[in-house]
């Protein structure tokens, strides 16, 4: 590998890699998209503190979760932002199932904790699987829409599903 000038937008240096025979031209072209992404490198199972923070260790689907992020926050929620994922398979129907049920349950601990008013963000792989959880969201808040941020590549099947004006608990 080497390394070529960095890019005016201030990003790393473009990496550049040396063909060899030893890998398959796809391979060479996945490794070059991955070494090349701002966006990838990093996977955090877990997180270093935080000054100012409080970090909370957890799963969304254990009961005591809601009432110990609302001790944590001393009350109830602004806002809860879900970037969660399964370790996909590469079966997208799987994996598609997999992330709208973590979606399904990280919306079930915001309808516990988020003020009214309040906004939910969560990851989801497009397939079809998700219109219940969408159903449950128009009902739940005022607007809801679907965001693809930049750090999604174009042809990944992940966006994420934003809703804003929670209705308050029901």
């Amino acid at each position: 590998m080497r390394h070529g000038r960095s890019p005016p937008s201030g990003r790393l240096p473009i990496v550049r890699l040396h063909s060899t025979r030893r890998r398959k031209p796809s391979s060479t072209r996945w490794l070059s998209r991955q070494l090349n992404d701002a966006y990838v490198g990093i996977d955090v199972a877990a997180t270093p503190p935080l000054l100012g923070a409080v970090l909370l260790c957890g799963d969304a689907r254990d009961p005591v979760t809601p009432s110990a992020l609302e001790a944590a926050l001393g009350g109830l929620a602004d806002i809860v932002l879900s970037d969660m994922a399964p370790s996909t398979t590469g079966h997208a129907a799987t994996d598609h199932l997999r992330i709208v049920a973590i979606a399904e349950d990280a919306f079930a601990v915001a309808s516990q904790i988020l003020k009214p008013g309040g906004g939910f963000v969560a990851k989801v792989f497009q397939g079809g699987a998700e219109g219940p959880l969408l159903a449950a969201l128009k009902r739940d808040f005022a607007e809801l829409r679907h965001a693809k941020p930049p750090a999604s590549r174009a042809e990944s099947a992940e966006t994420y599903v934003v809703a804003t004006g929670f209705r308050g608990r029901r």
